[in-house]
């Protein structure tokens, strides 16, 4: 099935263009990458592709998309629904029932298709027995993502077009989803895989690069990708993994936090049990585990966004239960797996004043200075809401940053960032934990924070199976 794009330009209302004069065509069975920085175009373009622009979002939109006969920017994304699935970059959005095996029964009945046979085909394919009758608002983001993903394939569609599909699982579901795609696309399935991480896309038939809403790279040969001036473009390097650059470590005896005897239940599942944890001043500490070990659990019961079912957990000596919650954000900042749970400002300047004035905590120029850190100048006035997920991702972490916390919970803080960005926050980091900030990341990419964490904790079925240094 060919896709066709031909001058296509788009701008949202108010706005600058997001996309400018791109042609290019995609052939029946191609498996296409599409890289590119943060704000470069590539959800716009995707949300073009599937149709949901310009039906759903207010916008000027010039040129024509055609998916065989189907012009996507005048019918109705609901007429290519057979040929056509899309996985959205924020995959929540997508899921609207109570459970997985709802999502998939709603779609699947509507369009007339066998409910037993595909949600067994389903399952073969991404392993979702454990998830069919599981409340969706008690998966992991990960098992979120991949619940997304199964209401997508459901219909068996000829086109899969796919914006960071592997953003939120773990190395052992990623290589796996990687394989289904492969295997998909050998089957005569074109794929079009929107990411910033080259070394999932290395082996696909054709690259895509945009830069600026323009299309900077259109080749069938991914040696560029190898090259150093790769990063240019805002595309990390394949084979050049982003390290942090090794830091001096200060660690003080001064143990900031400590949870004792800590368990968490989420229905009949035991999510967490008897976690026993100190955490210094000035410690980093990396906690990894497959997804729905409980890492995230772990965050939230630390800033009392999850209230224990056992155990304690002090700051400073203190029980957390006795703090008052203004106090514990002022100390703790957080970081949400999902930026969207903690933008809701109308500006993104707004988001970072609002954080200060709640906390009681106005600095002089601490808003300009953290805009000009992350780079946001040129999207400040704009709507958290309207901006990519990598640029939501750097608003999230600049409305923590701003107020200066001693303590940061950061639950997978490189997430849909670009190349630029994820060197830009690790140095930050190795500054903070130069002051003497206490950091603990939730992540699947332990290989990022080598050389700044000095401890790493390993969840499994929600108990530790692995704390120890690292030299």
């Amino acid at each position: 099935m060919a896709l066709e794009v031909d001058d296509l330009s788009y701008c949202f209302f108010g706005g600058k263009p997001v996309l400018k004069n791109l042609n290019f065509r995609i052939e029946d069975g191609e498996y296409v990458a599409l890289l590119g920085p943060n704000g470069s175009g590539k959800t716009t373009l995707a949300l073009c592709l599937c149709g949901v622009i310009p039906h759903y979002y207010a916008g000027s939109l010039s040129g024509q998309i055609k998916i065989d006969d189907i012009d996507s920017t005048k019918e109705s994304p609901s007429q290519a629904a057979f040929k056509v699935g899309f996985l959205f970059q924020d995959y929540e959005s997508q899921l609207f029932l109570q459970t997985l095996r709802q999502e998939l029964e709603f779609s699947l009945e509507n369009l007339g298709l066998n409910v037993e046979q595909n949600i067994k085909r389903l399952d073969k394919m991404l392993d979702l027995a454990h998830l069919l009758d599981r409340n969706l608002t008690s998966l992991s983001e990960g098992e979120k993502q991949k619940a997304a993903l199964a209401s997508v394939l459901a219909p068996d569609p000829d086109v899969l077009i796919l914006d960071e599909p592997s953003s939120q699982l773990d190395v052992r579901a990623r290589k796996k989803l990687l394989k289904l795609l492969d295997k998909l696309n050998s089957r005569g399935k074109t794929i079009i895989h929107a990411t910033h991480e080259t070394e999932s896309v290395a082996e696909c038939s054709r690259f895509l690069v945009l830069k600026d809403g323009c299309l900077v790279v259109d080749s069938t040969d991914n040696s560029f990708l190898r090259k150093e001036k790769t990063a240019s473009l805002g595309v990390e390097p394949l084979n050049h993994f982003i390290k942090g650059d090794a830091s001096e470590t200060l660690i003080n005896d001064k143990t900031v936090l400590r949870t004792q005897d800590l368990g968490f239940i989420r229905g009949e599942m035991s999510v967490l049990r008897q976690v026993d944890l100190d955490f210094k001043q000035g410690q980093f500490t990396v906690i990894g585990g497959l997804n729905g070990c409980g890492k995230t659990t772990l965050l939230k019961l630390l800033i009392r966004l999850l209230k224990p079912q056992q155990g304690s957990i002090y700051l400073n000596g203190k029980d957390v239960s006795s703090i008052k919650r203004s106090i514990l954000s002022s100390r703790l900042g957080f970081i949400f797996q999902n930026p969207s749970h903690q933008l809701f400002r109308n500006t993104l300047r707004d988001e970072l004043d609002y954080t200060l004035r709640v906390q009681n905590s106005i600095r002089e120029g601490a808003v300009d200075q953290i805009i000009s850190r992350f780079k946001l100048k040129s999207i400040d006035k704009r709507s958290p809401q309207s901006l990519s997920v990598g640029e939501k991702q750097k608003t999230a972490l600049a409305s923590v940053l701003v107020s200066d916390p001693d303590v940061l919970l950061l639950d997978e803080p490189l997430t849909c960032l670009d190349y630029e960005a994820k060197i830009n926050l690790l140095d930050y980091l190795k500054r903070l934990k130069g002051e003497g900030k206490t950091i603990i990341v939730a992540s699947h990419h332990s290989r990022y924070y080598i050389n700044l964490a000095d401890r790493l904790i390993q969840l499994k079925d929600g108990a530790i199976i692995v704390n120890e240094g690292i030299n």
